[in-house]
């Protein structure tokens, strides 16, 4: 099993698409929280009553976009390769299912610490340099803690459905169809259902301000319920249909 774990690790290496992608969130997350500081910029107030320094760390929680798209890509390229048949065949489906999503779990660990600790860094220097000060907050702790929590499930979640998929255009499109488009579109039109959908949960664990959200808690508990379905779901598919 030691072998089958090192092995799998060598596997997120190979390749453009692992580093494509978290260099693609990284982007997206700067990007997106130096919006937020040009909007700020337009009222100083918020600049110094911290709302400002949240709304750029909350900016990172683009990031679990990336890390749900990153994982199923790293489930989905053996499957698209082929090889996927006689990796199950050599160790089981069971072991192969177990080793993936470990790797995946580890993965989305490090970039949930890794984006938590940019998401606090790069917002004190980029307030830092435009406003001379920085109005660090209670709210802007938890949101950087949430962010990185948001990253992980993102990142668990994204690998299930990779494994439901089979086809990595088709398991991305899904993701970021469900999280940019319906997802939202269902909040707007029906905020208190919207609500215990996967992605409108995590937004309540970084701390989104919206309306009609779960507390942290429940919206944890939603996020696993989800996982735990997802995760039977894709077990049973890889049990009952020929890979």
């Amino acid at each position: 099993m030691t072998g089958m774990y090192h092995s799998e690790l060598l596997k997120t290496r190979t390749g453009r698409a692992p580093i494509g992608t978290f260099l693609g969130g990284l982007a997206m997350c700067l990007l997106t929280a130096y919006g937020f500081l040009t909007e700020g910029q337009k009222n100083p107030i918020s600049l110094t009553d911290g709302t400002t320094t949240g709304e750029m760390v909350r900016g990172w929680m683009m990031m679990m976009l990336f890390a749900a798209v990153l994982a199923a890509i790293l489930v989905t390229r053996e499957f698209g390769a082929g090889t996927i048949g006689r990796s199950v065949l050599m160790a089981g489906r069971d072991n192969v299912f177990r080793v993936k999503m470990t790797v995946i779990l580890i993965i989305g660990l490090v970039l949930g610490v890794l984006t938590s600790a940019l998401a606090a860094a790069t917002t004190y220097l980029m307030l830092n340099a435009s406003h001379g000060s920085v109005t660090w907050t209670t709210d802007a702790t938890y949101s950087a803690l949430g962010v990185g929590g948001c990253v992980v499930l993102s990142a668990v979640a994204g690998g299930l459905v990779g494994w439901i998929m089979r086809n990595t255009t088709l398991a991305s499109v899904v993701i970021v169809v469900s999280y940019v488009v319906l997802d939202p579109a269902i909040q707007r039109v029906v905020p208190g259902v919207a609500k215990y959908l996967f992605s409108i949960a995590l937004t309540s664990l970084y701390g989104d301000p919206k309306p009609d959200l779960l507390s942290r808690p429940a919206a944890l508990a939603v996020c696993l319920v989800w996982i735990v379905a997802l995760g039977l779901l894709a077990r049973t598919l890889l049990h009952r249909k020929e890979v």
